[in-house]
Parts: C-alpha cells; structure tokens; sequence
C-alpha cells in the first residue's frame, strides 16, 4: 500500500477504521527497506475496487511519490485492481486500463502489475462484453505489454 495515509473501504477490518498507511498499517517500512538497500523492488497497490473509478491523477501522484522514495535504489511496480462491480462495457474497462498504465509508467513506474486475473477475465461477462476470444480485457493487456510508454520531458 501506499505510504499516504488511507482509509479501508473494509468496516469489518478493525485495524482499518482508522486512516494508515503502508507503515500504520500494516507495518511495512519499505522507504527504510529501499534506503538501507534490504530490497530491490517495491510494489505499491493502489487502493481501488473498481477499474473505471480509479482515479488516474492519483495513479500519477501515488507513482511519482513512491519514485521520489525508490529512486535508482530499487524497481518500483504499481499495482492495482481490475474489477468491475457496477456491470460496465468492457470497452469502458479497455479505455481506463490504458489510461492507468500510462500515467503509471509516465510518473516513473518500472511496472505494472494487474492485481488478480478474475477482475481482467470477469469483464466479458458484462452487457456490451467481450464474449469470444476477446473475453475479458486480455486483449488490452497483450496491447499494452507490447507497447513502449513514451515518457514526456519535464
């Protein structure tokens, strides 16, 4: 999890009632980690449940923090959650998919990792899905996996 603090979307998780962070909440320093050269890559999830509401800005602002931290020292992947709890059009899921990986990677991400396959497959069984061999947003994932994220200059 990030190291902003962040209140869980979860009541039943006493722990999480109030707001943490990766350090308050779960105990992981990794900034420390990074720092004293213990580890050679971080993943950093993103808080979301449902792809279309993922905020992209904070995607970005989330990634260019954890960057600050990494730096050189380490890799640094993003992850996040593809599900799709209100039914939406797997076109819309494509759309943000890509939307989240560029601001990802364009924010200094060396990475992205999908968190859990079943939200990337569950897409297809949505109204205006996939169906087929195009089920789902793997397709979308096989797009952005080869394709290179042009980096802008600052």
């Amino acid at each position: 999890r990030p190291m902003n603090l962040l209140r869980s979307p979860h009541p039943w998780w006493i722990p999480e009632r109030a707001p943490t962070n990766s350090l308050r909440g779960s105990f992981v320093d990794w900034p420390t980690w990074v720092q004293e050269g213990l580890i050679d890559e971080v993943m950093v999830i993103i808080q979301n449940w449902d792809l279309c509401a993922l905020d992209c800005q904070e995607v970005y602002r989330e990634t260019e923090a954890a960057k600050e931290i990494v730096g050189s020292k380490a890799r640094l992947m993003m992850a996040f959650f593809c599900y799709n709890p209100n039914d939406r059009p797997v076109t819309e899921g494509k759309k943000q998919l890509e939307a989240a990986v560029t601001a990802a990677m364009r924010a200094g991400a060396d990475g992205v990792v999908l968190w859990e396959t079943t939200g990337i497959h569950g897409w297809g069984s949505s109204i205006g899905g996939g169906a087929g061999v195009e089920i789902g947003l793997w397709q979308k994932v096989k797009e952005l996996s080869q394709r290179e994220i042009v980096v802008l200059p600052t």
